[in-house]
């Protein structure tokens, strides 16, 4: 009796019931201390790079008193790149920066560079870093006042449709009127000065030069004249060199390589060479 007993009690008492595994709290996740960055966004590590430079570890020589290896060059973009980088950064601040990367947003906007010879390398640049959705307008200087009206009117029409314009000048007058007053930033750029030269320098060649650049080193010099000085596997002194001689070549200094002609052959001095041959 006892064994049908104990038969009926276990077929009457339920299967005990695997115990679910206990469902996760939904939270919310730690967001990431940086955010992402996209392909080709460049911008930010160049601020981590010329911004707040980490001191600098002196390197140790070895046990045996041999000099220490020397550290390594980084080249960390063209020198197209980096010479419009550190001119671009001090025209704009990070807020601005946020806004021209907002693809949701629908603005206008003008960047007035130093001279003709900018516009194209800063145009590359902007595309680069903010994107094609961007619509480039030409400069209207050599139009027709039927040309401009019509340009005007098509300009009009896009930022009724919030699309993102964009113009690249040396002043703003050269651009359609339209978008010069309806403009919602306007970005203007300086010539380089010694302190962002030296920057522009340590993006190209990973060091810096071995003394702060003089102001005169760079004065008057457009952007093909330093994008001349800044040759591949030069080092910070020898492009400090190559601006120097420049700038004093065009400002007639001692460092023009220029030699006046011999007296005798100088037909173009005229009556001055036939004085100074009578000497």
């Amino acid at each position: 009796m006892s064994r049908k007993l104990a038969k009926k009690q276990t077929a009457r008492s339920p299967a005990k019931k695997k115990r679910a595994a206990p469902k996760k709290r939904a939270g919310r996740r730690r967001a990431s201390a940086k955010p992402p960055r996209r392909r080709g966004d460049i911008i930010p590590a160049i601020e981590e790079m010329i911004g707040l430079d980490p001191p600098e570890i002196a390197p140790v020589a070895d046990q045996e008193g041999n000099a220490p290896p020397a550290a390594p060059t980084r080249t960390a973009c063209s020198a197209r790149c980096a010479i419009v980088l550190p001119a671009f950064l001090r025209a704009t601040t990070k807020a601005v920066r946020r806004q021209l990367n907002d693809a949701s947003s629908g603005l206008a906007v003008v960047v007035v560079v130093p001279a003709a010879g900018w516009i194209d390398p800063v145009k590359a640049l902007f595309l680069r870093q903010f994107g094609p959705r961007w619509e480039v307008v030409a400069d209207l200087s050599n139009k027709t006042p039927q040309q401009r009206s019509d340009r005007n009117k098509e300009v009009a029409i896009d930022l009724s449709r919030r699309k993102s314009m964009i113009g690249f000048a040396t002043h703003a007058e050269a651009l359609p009127s339209v978008l010069a007053a309806a403009a919602d930033l306007t970005i203007r750029m300086q010539p380089l000065d010694g302190a962002n030269i030296s920057r522009a320098i340590r993006l190209f060649t990973g060091r810096r030069p071995p003394a702060a650049v003089d102001e005169k080193t760079v004065l008057g010099l457009d952007f093909h004249h330093l994008l001349a000085a800044f040759r591949t596997d030069a080092s910070p002194a020898e492009i400090v060199e190559l601006l120097r001689k420049q700038a004093a070549g065009m400002h007639g200094g001692t460092g023009s390589s220029q030699r006046l002609p011999a007296l005798e052959t100088a037909v173009e001095y005229g009556d001055a060479r036939v004085w100074g041959l009578s000497l």
